[in-house]
């Protein structure tokens, strides 16, 4: 079967939203189409959004073994505690910043 495939993102044309937080990956040989959604104009979606997607290229690049879905499941499991760990960075550095003041 041939399958053709596009697709587009956007930020829409809300002014609260200056940057699209929103990622997509298509990887048609091995059946994955994704969206991966930001976090609603909060700071650092896109950036969640961007290591989901690159956390489960990544994973499904490097093993061609195994079940893709299981192998999906680690990779959004691993990529959800990357960015709980940024989170957590980050507000560890604002502490630290209103300490400096």
């Amino acid at each position: 079967m041939d399958l053709k495939v596009g697709y587009v993102c956007d930020r829409g044309l809300s002014p609260k939203r200056p940057v699209n937080q929103d990622r997509f990956l298509a990887i048609p040989e091995r059946g994955l189409f994704a969206v991966f959604d930001g976090v609603g104009g909060q700071r650092a979606g896109e950036v969640a959004s961007q290591t989901a997607a690159e956390t489960i290229e990544e994973a499904l690049a490097h093993n061609s073994d195994g079940s893709s879905v299981e192998l999906i499941r680690r990779a959004i499991d691993f990529a959800t505690a990357t960015c709980s760990n940024w989170l957590k960075a980050i507000r560890l550095i604002r502490q630290w910043r209103q300490q400096l003041r």
